[in-house]
C-alpha cells in the first residue's frame, strides 16, 4: 500500500467524524440511563444534606425538652411552642427546596425533548 503524508489526517478525520456521530446518536441513551441515575443520586444527596442542614431531626427529638433547663410548666409550654414554630418553618423550607429539586429533575428529563422540538421547529420553519 502506498503511504501518503495526508493519509494520516484523512484517517484521523474519519475517526473524529465517527466519534462525533456516535456521541450524537448515543447521547439520549446516556442521558436517560447513567445521567438519570446520577441526577437521582444528586437529588437524594441534596435532600439529605438539606434535612441535616436544617436539623429537623434534632428539633423533633428535643421538642419536649425544656429550654435553658427550666422545668416549670410555663417554660415547657414556651419551649414546645417555640420549637413547634421552628419545626413548621423549617419543614416549609425543606418542602420548598424539595419542590425546587423536583423541578430541576423534571427539567433534566425534558431538556433533550425540548432541544429536539426547538431544532425541528426552527429547522422546518426555515423550509416552509
Amino acid at each position: 500500500m502506498l503511504y501518503c503524508a495526508h493519509m494520516a489526517s484523512v484517517v484521523a478525520a474519519g475517526q473524529v467524524f465517527k466519534d462525533v456521530v456516535l456521541d450524537v446518536l448515543l447521547f439520549p441513551v446516556y442521558w436517560y440511563s447513567t445521567g438519570l441515575a446520577r441526577m437521582i443520586t444528586w437529588a437524594g444527596d441534596n435532600l439529605a444534606a438539606s434535612f441535616a442542614s436544617l436539623s429537623l431531626g434534632v428539633w423533633l427529638k428535643n421538642i419536649f425538652v425544656p429550654m435553658y433547663g427550666q422545668r416549670d410548666w410555663e417554660s415547657r409550654l414556651i419551649s414546645v411552642f417555640m420549637r413547634s414554630v421552628q419545626i413548621v418553618f423549617r419543614s416549609l423550607g425543606l418542602f420548598i427546596w424539595s419542590v425546587g429539586i423536583l423541578v430541576v429533575c423534571a427539567l433534566y428529563l425534558l431538556a433533550p425533548l425540548a432541544l429536539i422540538a426547538f431544532a425541528l421547529y426552527h429547522g422546518l420553519g426555515s423550509l416552509l
